[in-house]
């Protein structure tokens, strides 16, 4: 792994993403409403949290029709982005035992398996 060149700083990460967090925040407002989605800028870059009872049902990797239709409105606007993505899996902290997700974590990589097979199958 090479190490990353130069460092991120708040106004060099900010202004080019401002535009993308505006946008992203217009298309997702429905779900931004309902508090399923939070929009935040960070240090590491513009911040997407899909909140797990918007998108997956409880013990679930599966994206629930109401959360395909939300992450085809983001792929509509980062598709033409040159920005780095990175997705992230994440589970609530009640321990879970189904026979196919022995633990939070292994349901957590799951989560961010299927949704980076979705957009790479679909967009």
């Amino acid at each position: 792994m090479q190490p990353m060149k130069g460092t991120l700083s708040p106004m060099a990460a900010s202004l080019p993403l401002k535009d993308i967090q505006a946008a992203s925040e217009k298309v997702l407002a429905p779900e931004i409403r309902k508090h399923v989605v939070e929009v935040k800028p960070r240090r590491e870059g513009l911040v997407v949290s899909l909140n797990e009872i918007g998108f997956c049902e409880s013990g679930s990797s599966v994206l629930r029709p109401s959360g395909r239709d939300a992450i085809d409105r983001l792929a509509a606007i980062l598709k033409s982005r040159t920005e780095s993505l990175r997705i992230e899996g994440h589970a609530d902290n009640i321990p879970i035992h189904k026979p196919h997700f022995d633990s939070n974590w292994k349901l957590s990589t799951s989560r961010s398996s299927d949704l980076i097979k979705q957009i790479i199958d679909t967009y």
